[in-house]
């Protein structure tokens, strides 16, 4: 079954997909996996930063510091390896900064769904790829159906209980071993071109 906004055959080389990718989440497997793992690094290091100053022990906060600024340094290859990939000129600053907030995504939804917990969430990224089967997905700024969807899926457990178990069992199937492959592709793929 093929993901809504997301060509068919995924598994097939990306070559020919990447050169012609416009920036938005679904359309080139190669530059839509780069951007992904580019913006789950970002938003780790945003997020670690946050406790800068506030760890209980010195230590424990100066090495919060530096493992932010390792995922700084990841995002920026990562984000600057998309930008080739788009090939529109756009460096990892334009990439990390002036996106509109649709196309981001990142893969902590990746570790709900390892753990069996179903996602609610706006119509963005993995939330959009995943809708319906293995995600609930609202649309964008409409607080109100947010809330009715998560209390919907609090209140049918069986749809909850299937919602968990497809997205836990693509997680799985999608592992380190999924990511590696998918990495050495890639790269393979930029190599060439």
């Amino acid at each position: 079954m093929s993901t809504p906004g997301r060509p068919e055959g995924e598994g097939t080389p990306v070559h020919a997909a990447v050169q012609q990718a416009p920036l938005r989440p679904g359309t080139a497997p190669a530059l839509q996996y780069v951007l992904r793992l580019g913006d789950t690094c970002l938003i780790h290091a945003q997020r670690l930063a946050e406790w800068c100053g506030r760890a209980p022990v010195l230590e424990e906060d100066i090495a919060l510091a530096n493992i932010a600024l390792d995922h700084i340094g990841q995002a920026r290859a990562l984000l600057t390896l998309a930008g080739t990939l788009e090939g529109r000129g756009r460096d990892e600053d334009t990439l990390a900064f002036l996106r509109s907030e649709r196309e981001y995504c990142n893969v902590t939804m990746l570790e709900a769904a390892c753990a069996g917990i179903p996602t609610v969430g706006t119509l963005v990224g993995h939330v959009a790829d995943w809708h319906p089967d293995r995600a609930v997905g609202v649309p964008i700024g409409d607080s109100p159906a947010l809330a009715g969807a998560i209390l919907s899926l609090l209140r049918d457990s069986d749809r909850r209980e299937r919602i968990a178990a497809n997205a836990r069992q693509w997680a799985l199937a999608h592992d380190a071993d999924w990511t590696a492959n998918r990495f050495e592709t890639l790269y393979d793929t930029v190599i060439r071109a």
